[in-house]
């Protein structure tokens, strides 16, 4: 095949554009989405180029980078058509156009990710900086409306249950989420974060018929039990975390809807974490088999066993796609040495 260039498709005439009802050439409004997707996947890969495979830039650079295309982002959303306006919410979309809101939703979140989530490893070395904290919250908030919104779809629409899709955005998600636990912010609400996760494994379990979804599930019930356990050290009184002590962040200049969920009670089905966290707290390792895993385990108990770069170079590994990927499809090892590096 030749490059991307030599291959010129026009995109679709839409009867939605004003002034192309009447052309006969024109599509119906279920056409819509495909020069909605393209032009979202321009803005990824622009964010793939420039903040994934570029020369190296200093943190300042990468943050005008990733807010200027954050509003990038945030002008794509406001230019779809009404019927696919991905933050409004109807009793009267049809089948199709409830799909592609959710799947343009998907997208939107996974992109502010992408956009966002350079920042983590920054934030897990604890770089001080104000700009850090706002795209380590622009992350946060993207992932947990992400696993938020495929768990209301699993709910109340299970017939879209793609499996693709949601093995994909929800482990990218939930790694997230875990990845902020084990770092260990002040500012960061952990019991909110464990019951997103939670919901994450909600939704692998409920596609336990699909290989990929059951090793998803695996992986992030492994790390949840890490995460729980570490907290629940946080919490007892002879236990002294070195931890950033910056506050929360200011108001984000990026702007984008709230997660109306965030602040939800835990759904009918989901286990006590107060009770998790006490059995964490009594026996912590009790399920860690000897070797590489325990000493994966071993390094997240104790933040101070490693050298900060080594242990933010773990964590980055729990947010690293071709790794989660590797596992999820079994390309990789089967246990958890790929999280150290060996």
């Amino acid at each position: 095949m030749k490059d991307l260039q030599y291959y010129q498709v026009p995109l679709p005439i839409l009867k939605v554009t004003p002034g192309n009802l009447l052309d006969a050439d024109a599509e119906d409004n279920h056409v819509a989405m495909i020069p909605a997707m393209v032009a979202l996947a321009q803005i990824m890969s622009e964010a793939s180029h420039l903040l994934y495979h570029s020369p190296k830039r200093s943190m300042g650079e990468m943050s005008h980078i990733a807010i200027d295309l954050d509003n990038k982002l945030l002008a794509w959303k406001s230019t779809l058509p009404e019927f696919l306006d991905i933050d409004a919410a109807s009793l009267n979309d049809t089948e199709w156009a409830f799909k592609q809101k959710l799947v343009l939703r998907l997208r939107y979140y996974n992109t502010r990710i992408l956009i966002h989530k350079p920042f983590l490893a920054a934030s897990a070395s604890k770089t001080e900086a104000p700009n850090i904290l706002q795209h380590l919250h622009a992350c946060l908030d993207a992932a947990r409306t992400s696993i938020n919104m495929q768990y209301e779809s699993f709910i109340h629409r299970i017939y879209i249950r793609t499996w693709w899709y949601n093995t994909s955005y929800a482990l990218y998600g939930a790694m997230i989420l875990l990845h902020l636990i084990l770092s260990g912010y002040p500012s960061i609400r952990d019991e909110d974060l464990l019951l997103d996760v939670e919901k994450s494994l909600d939704i692998f379990e409920s596609m336990n018929n699909i290989v990929v979804a059951r090793r998803c599930a695996e992986m992030i019930r492994e790390v949840l039990e890490v995460a729980r356990a570490c907290v629940a050290r946080r919490r007892t009184p002879h236990y002294t975390l070195s931890t950033s002590t910056v506050p929360p962040p200011p108001p984000l200049p990026i702007t984008g809807p709230a997660n109306p969920s965030a602040s939800s009670p835990a759904p009918f089905g989901l286990s006590n974490p107060h009770t998790q966290q006490q059995q964490a707290a009594t026996n912590p390792t009790s399920s860690t088999a000897p070797g590489v895993d325990n000493d994966f385990f071993f390094s997240l108990f104790n933040p101070d066993s490693q050298p900060n770069d080594t242990r933010a170079e773990i964590l980055a590994n729990l947010v690293d796609p071709t790794i989660l990927e590797d596992f999820a499809f079994g390309n990789g090892a089967s246990d958890f040495s790929f999280f150290l590096g060996t």
